[in-house]
């Protein structure tokens, strides 16, 4: 996004400061329900922090659910995905995905799943810097580790990951897993809640105890 982020205002932003006390049970991670996990007023610190930084959930918004939205990796009927062969690595495609973007001064929380079956996906952000890694690299998220708990609602057992503004875009490396023909359907889709905020200025950031989560959504991208 061209504009520059406006000036942070000090914190706190009103008198009583920002939230502090939760209900005993409300957890925050790994909750089961597709909720939102931020409140009005909460806190938060957005990694970088060079590039972002610190911002309250608007006192005067709430959260707002994002619909499932669908987005094909592949292009009908003009770029398929290779089919997987015997003769070495499958070939891959990035695709660097600008419609999950949100407005200015927003943030999305977003929960991943592969709709269609036959197809393995990498997630990166940014690009080239992957997501989901274990030892042996980026793992690769398909139908059967994400849609089969989609279906079931089993919201914890779905990778999740942060969009801030137009800033953060997902890059998604997709190869195939069939051997029979090329394949002009990968579509990932994301479903979730955005947050509208208010960038602010601690008075000491370096101890600041009120921060609810960290975020980070990877090096800004222009």
């Amino acid at each position: 996004m061209s504009a520059p982020q406006p000036e942070p205002q000090p914190l706190p932003y009103a008198p009583l400061g920002t939230r502090i006390r939760k209900p005993i049970d409300y957890v925050r991670h790994y909750h089961p329900d597709l909720r939102a996990i931020l409140e009005s007023g909460d806190l938060i610190l957005v990694l970088p922090e060079l590039d972002f930084g610190f911002y309250l959930v608007k006192p005067d918004s709430m959260p707002e659910v994002l619909p499932e939205k669908s987005v094909n990796l592949a292009t009908r009927w003009g770029t398929s995905i290779p089919r997987l062969t015997s003769a070495g690595s499958p070939s891959p495609i990035d695709v660097l995905v600008k419609g999950y973007d949100v407005g200015r001064q927003e943030i999305a929380h977003y929960r991943i799943a592969i709709f269609d079956p036959g197809v393995n996906v990498q997630f990166a952000q940014p690009a080239a810097k992957y997501r989901f890694n274990d030892k042996a690299g980026a793992r690769r998220i398909n139908f059967a580790n994400t849609m089969y708990h989609a279906v079931r609602k089993e919201w914890g057992a779905i990778v999740e990951a942060w969009l801030f503004q137009d800033n953060t875009p997902f890059q998604f490396t997709v190869t195939s897993s069939q051997m029979n023909e090329d394949t002009f359907w990968g579509r990932v889709v994301c479903f979730g809640y955005k947050y509208q905020l208010l960038r602010v200025r601690p008075p000491d950031p370096t101890n600041e105890p009120r921060v609810v989560i960290t975020v980070n959504v990877g090096e800004k991208q222009y």
